[in-house]
């Protein structure tokens, strides 16, 4: 009877492993350093810090749908800079590309079915409450996002970046930014 037990309770473990989002980590390289999980690369004034990190606030559904990136982006120049979505890339360990996703498209993604119940729900509280939990995860993602646009001279700006979620069995992930590769492999 234990047995059936340890076996059943295997089982579940091995089913919600299963399920959850995968995590890269940084290949130093040439120009690429590692430290603290985060790949670090200097382009002229440019320094910039990316790491695979999951998504932890609302909406928790995030990393089911979407692979994060946060970054941090220091503009160590005299001069404005300007980073914009087509300055990031994603390879998948087939070369296959990802293009950047707006907070806005995956808020979009994400939310939509709370819409659907909020219009149709016959619960008036339960309404509202989902309104304000979506109010509230909209604002994490702007909040949390990274903000393309101008840095200022010693100026940085920080974020989440979002893909379309890379296949579980993906094993390496390349960011392109600036046209520099950095590598990641999943352990």
């Amino acid at each position: 009877m234990w047995f059936k037990a340890g076996l059943l309770l295997a089982i579940v473990i091995l089913f919600l492993f299963a399920g959850c989002a995968t995590r890269y980590y940084p290949e130093p390289s040439e120009h690429v350093k590692v430290s603290d999980d985060f790949a670090v690369m200097q382009i002229g004034g440019i320094s910039i810090a990316i790491q695979s990190k999951l998504w932890a606030r609302e909406p928790h559904k995030v990393n089911d749908y979407f692979t994060t990136y946060y970054i941090i982006v220091i503009n160590s120049s005299n001069e404005r800079i300007t980073i914009s979505p087509d300055d990031l890339k994603l390879l998948d360990e087939e070369r296959s590309q990802y293009d950047v996703l707006s907070y806005i498209k995956v808020a979009e993604v994400l939310l939509r079915d709370e819409f659907v119940m909020d219009k149709f729900s016959p619960f008036q509280d339960r309404s509202h409450q989902a309104t304000d939990e979506r109010v509230m995860a909209r604002a994490y993602l702007m909040q949390d996002s990274f903000h393309y646009g101008e840095i200022m001279p010693n100026a940085r700006k920080t974020g989440y970046i979002f893909f379309n979620r890379l296949s579980p069995k993906n094993e390496r992930a390349t960011i392109i930014f600036k046209n520099k590769e950095i590598n990641f492999v999943r352990r």
